[in-house]
């Protein structure tokens, strides 16, 4: 599920997604990469796909079961280092 936002002190458009890394490669070629995990990008994205009811991911837990299962924090901080190693798989 995608989603885009501005970040006014960097100058910075941002469109990321949580099931697709196809975006990765474009990231990395310019200076925004670092811009991507940081964790304020990745809960703003969290919760504008949670504001568009976003699809199950491949893991296939929806957005509600992840919220009962208060996996929140533990997928968003899983995510931000995978993206910090740029080791993040879309699998």
């Amino acid at each position: 599920m995608p989603t885009h936002m501005n970040h006014p002190e960097s100058g910075v458009f941002c469109f990321c997604t949580f099931t697709c890394n196809n975006w990765l490669p474009l990231f990395e070629k310019t200076d925004l990469y670092d811009k991507i995990y940081r964790e304020d990008v990745l809960w703003e994205a969290w919760r504008q796909v949670k504001v568009n009811k976003g699809a199950p991911g491949v893991d296939g837990l929806s957005i509600d079961e992840i919220i009962e299962q208060r996996k929140e924090e533990e997928i968003i901080n899983k995510l931000q280092k995978q993206l910090k190693a740029k080791r993040y798989k879309d699998s």
